[in-house]
């Protein structure tokens, strides 16, 4: 098990080491960061996540009534509170709960938003989907500009309308999941272009006979998450399934992930097997292996949750240094 950790781990550091250096800034060394929000809307975080405790020790309390939630992979918490966004400053390794939520400048009030690590994508009440922009590594500056300073609309005759889900992947792309069941994913996003450049229509799961994956009609997706190799999505029939970024134009390129039946998912951005999990009777589970070869879901804790978010938390140092676990 511990060689696993150290290969999935090494997988993602060379991922970001990659990722930062490559433009000639600082690369992170990094630990994961997962927070929740309870059936009575206050928020959590995650205590005691190591290398050697995926699932953590104890749920903490965060002060706030929160709608949604959402850790990118550069540490930084966004929360939707009375259709406004807000972050949480002061969240460190060393003090991952934070200090305050912090209100950011907008003129729409905000459905859902979904965070990745140069980018901040959020669904209005106006059916506009709109891009926080200067997030980001820049060439003025070696320090992250964590929270952005900006807004920018995907405004066109071919934007999804009526998207019910969000996704960003490791990578930032973007997938949203739409009212009438189809996936589309934002083609041509760049640091210098965060708002993309066009729309690309994605497959869902199919169902055929037997329950089997094949030429039936496809069930209905309620949500969608990114991981680090895979998006995920979870059926109103309360299955999982996951389909690789690279084939995901195809119906036969979704898995379907066995075990327990969930409403809700988001998987690890430091790994491709493990996931958090919501089910029906709102009790949270995380996918991971208490065997090597052998992944299942284990309920984590007694509170009640609707959501969960699941991002990382970096520390920064020189490029001269890899990436390694704190």
């Amino acid at each position: 098990l511990a060689r696993n950790k150290k290969k999935e781990d090494a997988e993602y550091g060379t991922l970001l080491y990659n990722k930062y250096l490559r433009l000639g800034f600082k690369c992170p060394k990094y630990k994961r960061s997962v927070w929740a929000i309870s059936k009575a809307s206050i928020p959590f975080y995650r205590d005691g996540i190591t290398p050697g405790t995926e699932e953590g020790t104890k749920w903490v309390q965060v002060d706030g009534i929160i709608d949604k939630l959402s850790v990118s992979i550069s540490g930084t918490v966004w929360a939707i509170m009375h259709d406004k966004v807000f972050y949480r400053s002061g969240v460190t390794p060393n003090n991952e709960q934070g200090t305050a939520w912090t209100p950011v400048e907008h003129t729409f009030s905000v459905d859902m938003l979904e965070a990745g690590g140069n980018c901040l994508w959020v669904y209005g009440r106006d059916n506009m989907l709109y891009v926080r922009s200067g997030m980001g590594f820049h060439s003025s500056s070696t320090n992250l500009t964590r929270i952005g300073s900006g807004w920018a609309s995907t405004a066109s005759p071919t934007s999804p309308s009526g998207v019910t889900d969000m996704a960003i992947t490791a990578q930032d792309d973007l997938f949203v999941l739409t009212d009438d069941n189809k996936l589309f994913k934002r083609d041509g996003c760049t640091q210098s272009c965060s708002e993309g450049v066009s729309w690309a229509k994605c497959a869902l799961p199919r169902l055929g006979g037997g329950g089997f994956l094949g030429l039936g009609a496809a069930p209905e997706v309620i949500n969608i998450a990114g991981g680090l190799e895979h998006l995920w999505a979870v059926t109103d029939s309360h299955e999982v399934w996951r389909a690789p970024y690279a084939g995901i134009i195809t119906e036969r390129s979704w898995e379907r992930i066995p075990g327990q039946k969930m409403v809700y998912v988001c998987p690890s951005m430091c790994d491709k097997e493990i996931s958090w999990g919501i089910n029906n009777r709102d009790q949270m589970f995380v996918r991971t292996s208490p065997q090597v070869g052998r992944y299942e879901w284990l309920r984590q804790g007694t509170i009640m949750f609707r959501t969960v978010t699941v991002g990382v938390m970096l520390e920064y140092m020189l490029p001269s240094e890899k990436p390694n676990q704190p």
